[in-house]
This record gives structure tokens, C-alpha cells and sequence, in this order.
């Protein structure tokens, strides 16, 4: 704690080693250095994570590999939201990005594999099941 007064230490780098402590006494150290590694890039650097959750959807084939799909059901069946007002006020404050472009309606015209980012920390890949329109 003295260290942290003196402003000699970053306090991050002693949470980051209590963490590191704790899990690798209950998980093993291979297992502390994943969970450090997967901490410093999703919430240090905002990065989507590796494995997500994953929607199968069926959507309308635009041609040329587009889908047009309407996400709120996606989001609410994985539970990314509670409610369609949710998505709606959501897109209406920008906290919904589709392969990191902000968007402004439920109805998206996406490539199957897109990932749908709710807020910081929620993710969604969508796979497509196409309909010919």
C-alpha cells in the first residue's frame, strides 16, 4: 500500500497480480496466464473475444453473400437484452455495432459471421440460414 501512496507502483499491476495469484492457486498457472492474456485484450483493449456465443438465424438472401436479418431476436433469445425497447434504446444511444460499425436500425443488412457487439462486453457471431427472397 505504501507503494501505491507513494505513487511508485501502478495499482493495476498489483491487482493483476493478486488475480494471477488466486487463479493459479485454484487452476494452475497455464491457466492464470490464459485468463491475464484474455483480461488484457477483451477488457484492457476492447477486443471481441475468441469464443462467443453464436446465433444460427434465417434471413433473406440480398445476392453476394448479404443477408438482411432483423437482430433483435437474436439478441433477446441469447440474452444480450431483456426487451425489444432495450434494443431500441440501445441503437439509439450507439451501444450496438455490427463488425464495429455503429447501426441505426433492428433491421441490418450483414455477411453470415458478422459479430453484433452490445455495449463493452457482450458479443453475438451471427450464422445465417438463408430464405431466397
Amino acid at each position: 500500500m505504501e507503494q501505491v501512496a507513494e505513487e511508485a507502483v501502478n495499482p493495476m499491476m498489483l491487482k493483476k497480480r493478486l488475480a494471477r495469484e488466486i487463479v493459479g492457486q485454484f487452476h494452475g498457472t497455464e491457466a492464470a496466464k490464459v485468463a491475464e492474456a484474455n483480461f488484457e485484450k477483451e477488457v484492457q483493449s476492447g477486443e471481441a473475444p475468441e469464443k462467443m456465443e453464436q446465433y444460427t438465424g434465417i434471413a433473406f438472401d440480398l445476392g453476394g453473400g448479404i443477408y438482411r436479418l432483423d437482430i433483435t431476436k437474436a439478441l433477446l433469445e441469447k440474452g444480450l437484452v431483456k426487451s425489444r425497447g432495450e434494443v431500441k434504446r440501445l441503437i439509439a444511444q450507439g451501444a450496438i455495432e455490427i463488425n464495429g460499425e455503429k447501426i441505426n436500425n433492428t433491421t441490418v443488412d450483414i455477411p453470415s459471421g458478422s459479430v453484433i457487439q452490445v455495449g463493452k462486453r457482450r458479443f453475438l457471431k451471427i450464422s445465417i440460414k438463408k430464405i431466397d427472397a
